[in-house]
């Protein structure tokens, strides 16, 4: 019956504890261990999970290099993964195209800065842009390769050749002091972008408008080579495409007075002494 009344004598119940209470549940040491255990299995670095402690082990830049791990090994591994199946499954039917990009993370900026920065060095220094970027690691855009970029390199070295050329084909015979002067102010604009760094501005009455332009093309990475290539279809000479080095010779003019004063006036006192 549902609604039957039984009496129950509290002296004959004995409670059964299920589970853990409260209490039991704020075991730190326990607690912790947990935390260890599952971050441990999804990848995750401890000094994600414990700032405090854990960065005080290794140091921030343990924690740092900790981090940059878990996006590469964790991370940018599932978002592949994930941007592959959605592309092919949702996406790509409707013409579209779904891509992470982790280098824009904020543990990769930095990264990204020193890599830049020594990009331009070396290839400021006069290293081919497809031996520079292989070394540092620099990553291309999908379907570019560093053998496509020396490819499309030296068509554009060939061309600017083929220009001046033709340029100098059509020029009067006796233009030898015209080209001097072209040449003699393209390694001015060299010297003077080699001592900023970069391509610097320069202004020319001698260097064709074409040929500066065709130079400025080429942007911060290729207008060193685009200098020595011009430079060396003026003069035939490879040897162009490295600037001499100038040694400066010190000013002897006051040890030479020196020493002359010195000699007459030994010659002199030799001459009273007889």
């Amino acid at each position: 019956n549902a609604f039957a009344t039984e009496i129950v004598n509290a002296d004959s119940v004995t409670p059964v504890v299920i589970g853990e209470g409260l209490k039991e549940l704020s075991n730190a040491t326990l607690t912790s261990e947990k935390r260890q255990d599952i971050a441990t299995s999804m990848g995750v670095p401890l000094t994600m999970i414990f700032s405090e402690s854990a960065r005080g082990l290794g140091g921030e830049g343990v924690a740092s290099e900790d981090e940059k791990k878990f996006y590469t090994t964790t991370i940018i591994p599932e978002c592949v993964l994930v941007a592959s199946v959605v592309n092919e499954q949702l996406l790509a039917p409707m013409g579209c195209r779904l891509s992470f990009l982790p280098e824009t993370l904020d543990a990769f900026q930095e990264d990204e800065t020193q890599r830049a920065a020594a990009f331009a060095s070396y290839v400021n220094s006069g290293l081919p842009v497809e031996v520079v970027g292989p070394m540092l690691g620099v990553e291309l855009p999908e379907g570019w390769t560093w053998e496509q970029i020396a490819a499309l390199k030296e068509q554009r070295r060939q061309e600017m050749a083929d220009a001046m050329q033709d340029n100098s084909n059509n020029q009067p015979p006796d233009n030898s002091q015209d080209n001097a002067k072209t040449v003699d102010d393209l390694r001015k604009w060299r010297r003077k972008s080699d001592k900023r760094g970069k391509l610097a501005d320069f202004e020319s009455d001698w260097i064709p408008l074409a040929v500066m332009d065709e130079i400025k093309a080429h942007g911060t990475n290729g207008w060193r080579d685009a200098l020595d290539d011009v430079i060396v279809s003026y003069t035939g000479d490879e040897d162009d495409r490295r600037e001499p080095v100038l040694v400066a010779v010190p000013d002897t003019t006051e040890l030479v007075a020196a020493l002359r004063s010195a000699t007459e006036a030994v010659l002199n006192g030799h001459a009273r002494a007889e």
